[in-house]
């Protein structure tokens, strides 16, 4: 079966994680097709133009040239591509340098592979996200009342430590969900593709600790 695939440029200046992620992006997804690897800002700035990704993994820290520079450089160049930060630590300046930069996503190394190509394939949709670890630390730490960006939603009152890590778009997901929407039905609500309401769902089963929409509701009326 022939299905649309999603080009993803790998930059990491570890040559045996950009090896080892590249067979398992591969392995896991008929989706995504690795469309090249770097291994330093500068290389990764000369295959965007190249290989044309419609989403970069970006690691943050670098030598010569990190991930923040080389991001923003490939901004200017094409604004459209879409950029996944990818680090083994959340450090609250880099963060909001990424979030002004317009990044699409500033997650943690330590993520499911399966709950990356989820954040692969929404990010292709142009969506935003934090993982909830950085979400936390933004959050304790004040850095979203100056972030001014949809990943502010996360720092929100509700007591629930897991829905509060919601974006708005998550929670307008969840909201069908509870109301027993079809996923094309909540496709054509929020006029997005059916594809993209199911790589919602999945982030959002994986943020709510669920399974399946009995979990999710039973979640709901116990929030």
């Amino acid at each position: 079966m022939v299905v649309d695939t999603v080009r993803v440029l790998l930059v990491d200046d570890q040559l045996l994680f950009l090896e080892s992620l590249k067979i398992v992006l591969e392995n896991l997804s008929e989706e995504i097709e690795v469309c090249g690897l770097a291994s330093s800002g500068h290389e990764a700035i000369s295959l965007a133009a190249t290989c044309r990704p419609d989403v970069i993994l970006m690691d943050v820290s670098m030598p010569e040239m990190d991930g923040i520079e080389a991001s923003a450089r490939i901004k200017a160049e094409r604004p459209d591509v879409n950029i996944i930060m990818l680090t083994t630590f959340e450090e609250k300046g880099k963060v909001q340098e990424a979030i002004k930069l317009g990044i699409n996503g500033y997650l943690l190394k330590n993520l499911k592979p399966e709950l990356l190509i989820q954040y692969i394939l929404l990010s292709a949709e142009g969506g935003v996200f934090l993982s909830t670890e950085v979400a936390d630390r933004l959050c304790r730490q004040g850095g979203d009342e100056k972030a001014g960006d949809e990943q502010a939603e996360r720092c929100l009152d509700e007591e629930d430590s897991s829905y509060k890590f919601l974006t708005r778009r998550e929670k307008e997901v969840l909201k069908y969900l509870a109301m027993d929407m079809t996923n094309m039905e909540i496709a054509e609500k929020i006029h997005v593709g059916y594809q993209t309401i199911r790589n919602y769902i999945s982030v959002i089963y994986s943020k709510l600790n669920v399974s399946n929409r009995m979990e999710v509701i039973k979640k709901i009326q116990e929030l």
